[in-house]
Parts: structure tokens; sequence; C-alpha cells
């Protein structure tokens, strides 16, 4: 299995290649150090905790690239705030912000199967106890159904936690994630400021 370290250092590796300068951090910094926490809980062997950081790296990520844009011929960006109605700032679901990047070319096709996952075993690991008490109770209906018809039917268990194989893939997905960000960002900069890159 890939370890911790490996999947950090090819990361690092592949962000300072696309930024050499490391200006996407001024959008995206937040994220990076969501993901170095996700990296370390693999390395500890906390599959939930990292699951649960993935999540949260993918959904910072988005949402920052999503809400920033680079002002034409400057290093300022505006923020670009989703409101409701009512003019608050309002929360944007995990789903819409894989929608946004999506729509802008950002993750597509793998990515996209990826960042669903990522999202599912963050939320698996977020709400363990009600999804096993759910799954519990699913089986113990099945059982008593079957019991009532004279019929037996096998265990079959449910999911107790993300596993370390889970929790690398999401750790693994969640950088590639990342990295496209990176190339995106970088790219919007490029647009609105080229002689930065020069």
């Amino acid at each position: 299995m890939t370890t911790a370290t490996d999947i950090w250092h090819r990361f690092e590796a592949q962000r300072d290649e696309i930024d050499k300068r490391g200006f996407t951090v001024v959008v995206l910094g937040y994220s990076f150090n969501l993901f170095a926490d996700a990296v370390n809980s693999l390395d500890t062997v906390s599959p939930n905790a990292a699951a649960l950081l993935c999540r949260a790296t993918v959904e910072s990520a988005g949402y920052l690239f999503l809400t920033r844009a680079r002002m034409p011929k400057s290093s300022a960006y505006k923020l670009d705030f989703p409101r409701d109605l009512a003019g608050r700032v309002r929360w944007v679901s995990f789903e819409e912000i894989i929608s946004g990047l999506a729509e802008r070319g950002v993750i597509k096709n793998e990515l996209l199967k990826v960042a669903n996952r990522i999202k599912d075993d963050g939320n698996f690991a977020a709400h363990l106890a009600a999804r096993q008490d759910s799954a519990f109770d699913r089986e113990f209906t099945l059982r008593a159904k079957a019991a009532k018809e004279g019929e037996t039917i096998p265990f079959f268990g449910s999911r107790v936690m993300v596993t370390p194989e889970e929790a690398a893939a999401n750790v693994e997905g969640t950088g590639q994630i990342l990295l496209a960000l990176t190339r995106a960002v970088r790219k919007e900069m490029e647009l609105a400021d080229p002689s930065a890159w020069t």
C-alpha cells in the first residue's frame, strides 16, 4: 500500500511543478492545510479521521475556488460569496460545489466519481452511529420477517468503519482533486495577469 509520506511527497512535487512560486496558496491555502491533516491521519492509521478530513478538504477547496476571482491585471481577488434571497451568505452543499466544479470543467469523469466517493466515506465516518443503528434496524426487521415465515437469512453485517485502504484511496483522490484545482487557479491567474508567470 502507498504510504502517507509517499502521497504527500508526490502531491507536493506535482503542486510545485504547477505553481513554482506558490501563488495558488492565496486561494487554496486552507485546503492545503486540511489535506496535510488528512495525510497525517492516514499516517497515524486513523482512517475515519482521514475520510472526514478528505471530505472537508474537497469541499473547502471547491468552495474557495468557486467564490474567489482574480481581478484583471491585479494580484487582488474579488470575493463572490453565495447569498440567499435576503442577501445573507448562504451555506453551499457538497453536491452544489462538485456540480459547479464540473460545470467549469475543473473536475470531470473519474475525478467526479472520486469526489462522490470521498463525500460518501466522509459522511459515513461523520454519521457512523446513526448509520450503524439504521443498518442494524434493517437487518433485524428482515430477520424478524423471515423468522415469522419460517425462514432464516444469513447474517449480512454492515460496514463498521472506513478501512485503511479506503482512506488511502480517498487521500490519494483528494490530492488529485487539489492538483486539478491548483491547475485551474493557475490558469485563472495567468489569464488575469500573464506577467506574473514569466
